[in-house]
């Protein structure tokens, strides 16, 4: 006879415990903490459980839940400041590593990393650009000009992949 395990009922038993603590003022208890607490909980096992069963897209989207909740937390925890104006260029940088995530979960689809290098590259640029050290004008010029390369090189690196697979 196989014993089953029951996350939801341990789920249940640690909110209960930390609502009792709460409400006798032994521990200070803010559920919007937990449930950022949560889903980067929750993305951290996806991207484990990308690269243990071998699921491209639950490391993409593990990476993604970490990132938010993880930010979302330290923000909530003071631990570090996130400006609002740095949530695009953030989520760009989350973006990019979920693509890279996803190629080392299958490096045969190596296609996934022309999305990774430029979702990163255009968010370490804009990173710079809001930290000061590249002109913005001079980013979003080049941007404006140059975005439908991007859409080339993941064109051509999705038709090179189906021909060699």
């Amino acid at each position: 006879m196989q014993v089953r395990f029951s996350w939801f009922a341990v789920g249940l038993i640690v909110v209960g415990t930390a609502m009792v603590l709460s409400r006798v003022g032994l521990v200070r208890f803010e559920w919007p903490l937990v449930l950022w607490s949560v889903v980067a909980l929750a993305g951290i096992l996806k991207v484990v459980q990308g690269f243990t069963l071998k699921r491209r897209g639950s490391a993409f989207w593990g990476t993604l839940l970490f990132a938010l909740g993880g930010s979302i937390v330290l923000d909530r925890l003071d631990v570090v400041s996130v400006e609002p104006y740095l949530g695009p260029t953030l989520l760009f940088i989350a973006v990019g590593t979920g693509f890279f995530l996803m190629f080392l979960v299958a490096p045969k689809a190596w296609h996934t990393l022309v999305p990774a290098v430029v979702f990163l590259g255009l968010g370490s640029v804009m990173l710079m650009a809001q930290l000061g050290y590249v002109y913005r004008w001079d980013v979003e010029e080049v941007v404006h000009t140059y975005w439908p390369v991007a859409l080339i090189l993941f064109g051509g690196s999705l038709l090179l992949s189906r021909q060699s697979a």
